[in-house]
């Protein structure tokens, strides 16, 4: 038995998680799955991955990212913050991953040259340090969900910065400015995006 929300999203209440959805037509592209799982090698569940990588793109050429500029990905241990990584390498940017999981973001940094690593400790202080220990800092990404409204990092990425300009993409609540704190609105111009 379908619940009331249910019956009001009628054919969208599973998302795109159904077996079927309709998608206005503009927003399609056929695939030549010949091609692509036949002669360059791609799997089926690869292909379902560019859903993921679309999701940071939007918010990196929002920011206008450049080949050579630093990002800062945080946390980029999850389905989004990894795409993100690896959208941003794509584009030509060196990637500074945070999370807080070391063996992860560690993996991440061992794939490419154009990456480096920082722990989440909770220290917004110590954790801006070690941002700023590879350079100046181009753009801040955060993709927390709503849970990690209060946490740390986000100040640390913002302290890290050299450009003003970050970008909070996610299920971040509204009124946000509290997760970056009076002293650094000053300085900072942000963009927000809900998916």
């Amino acid at each position: 038995m379908l619940s009331d929300v249910d019956e009001r999203r009628g054919e969208w209440r599973d998302s795109t998680y159904a077996e079927y959805a309709k998608v206005p037509f503009e927003t399609c592209e056929i695939l030549d799955e010949g091609k692509l799982c036949g002669r360059l090698g791609y799997e089926i569940a690869d292909l379902g991955h560019i859903a993921a990588l679309l999701v940071p793109y939007g918010g990196l050429r929002d920011i206008d990212l450049k080949a050579g500029e630093t990002i800062i990905v945080s946390p980029a241990t999850g389905a989004f913050g990894g795409a993100a990584v690896l959208v941003a390498l794509a584009m030509g940017a060196k990637v500074i991953a945070m999370g807080r999981n070391v063996d992860t973001i560690d993996k991440i940094k061992k794939r490419n040259e154009r990456v480096e690593s920082v722990p989440i400790t909770g220290d917004v202080l110590k954790d801006s340090e070690a941002l700023r220990r590879f350079g100046p800092v181009d753009a801040f990404f955060d993709v927390s969900p709503p849970e990690a409204g209060k946490a740390p990092h986000i100040k640390s990425g913002n302290l890290a910065l050299k450009r003003e300009l970050t970008f909070l993409v996610g299920h971040l609540q509204s009124g946000t400015e509290h997760l970056i704190g009076s002293t650094l609105l000053g300085r900072h111009s942000y963009r927000f995006s809900s998916f």
